[in-house]
């Protein structure tokens, strides 16, 4: 555990604490860190960066990190999916709880610096351990967030706003112009659960995937976009209007370039973008975990 100092406009580091088995896969072992650092920083608000990898809602276990025969120089790196074994990947379930349990108990936001977690499903299952997600619906560069330029805008006080564009002019500048963010504002996503619950009860309509705007590589797809995927099971116009308005409250920022890059599919259009995903449409074989998600049971 390090304690960053600003002192006389220069950085410093200084170690607090080592740990040499922090158990962080569960969730007795992230209340155990979160706890320490609840003692060694009290404070009123907390916020927290996750950096590495990541695959939205998908369960653990299910997917292993590139085949080291996919890495060239012809394919550049991004912040790609899972630990290389399931010893080091995460449930978002376990994630939450671990939050839940711990002296800080929610945070103000969290921010992951991977791929694919501005994903519905996901800020629903932590929608109440804190209060706004920042996360990436695509693939991310494997440079990750431009700490060094927007890291400010998360000192003395959050801007969303400045995050997201900060973000974007960084990778609208970037030797591959590929990025993608949004801030998650988790008040809304129970008033959006129940539109969506009201919708799916509303329409007997089949969505094919690939119809929507894909936010990932995968074949078959596995997250696409939110609001174009509801604008396809629907064309109620209460509805649509409905949609918008909560999305303006569940979404206030959100930035992309023309293009995201993935690994496995390359450089892709974006078309639409909402700034979250969702994975309901899909016919990947991961989907057999799907109705296990807090998000489908508060849906259907």
């Amino acid at each position: 555990i390090k304690e960053l100092k600003l002192d006389n406009g220069f950085c410093s580091e200084e170690i607090m604490d080592n740990y040499s088995d922090p158990k962080f896969t569960t969730s007795e072992g992230i209340t155990h860190l979160l706890d320490r650092i609840y003692t060694m920083f009290p404070s009123k608000k907390y916020s927290m960066t996750v950096g590495c990898h990541g695959t939205g809602w998908v369960p653990a276990g299910t997917f292993n990190t590139r085949a080291g025969s996919l890495r060239s120089d012809d394919i550049p790196e991004t912040r790609y999916l899972g630990g290389t074994t399931i010893d080091f990947q995460i449930e978002i379930s376990t994630f939450k709880k671990g939050i839940t349990d711990s002296k800080i108990g929610k945070f103000e936001m969290i921010l992951f610096d991977n791929c694919y977690m501005s994903n519905v499903e996901v800020a629903y299952e932590l929608k109440d351990v804190c209060k706004y997600i920042v996360a990436y619906p695509t693939e991310v560069m494997a440079y990750g967030f431009p700490y060094s330029t927007s890291g400010k805008y998360m000192i003395n006080g959050i801007d969303f706003e400045q995050i997201c564009e900060s973000f974007y002019t960084f990778y609208s500048r970037y030797e591959r112009p590929c990025g993608t963010i949004a801030t998650i504002n988790c008040s809304g996503l129970d008033t959006l659960a129940r539109f969506m619950k009201k919708v799916n009860q509303s329409v007997d309509t089949t969505v094919h995937v690939d119809s929507l705007q894909r936010y990932d590589g995968y074949d078959p797809i596995i997250f696409v976009d939110f609001q174009d995927y509801v604008c396809h099971l629907t064309d109620n116009p209460q509805f649509i209007s409905e949609l918008d308005d909560l999305m303006s409250v569940v979404i206030p920022f959100k930035k992309n370039t023309p293009t995201y890059y993935s690994t496995l599919g390359g450089q892709i259009p974006i078309a639409k973008y909402s700034g979250i995903s969702i994975s309901e449409p899909s016919e990947h074989p991961v989907m057999q975990s799907y109705k296990q998600t807090s998000w489908y049971k508060a849906t259907h």
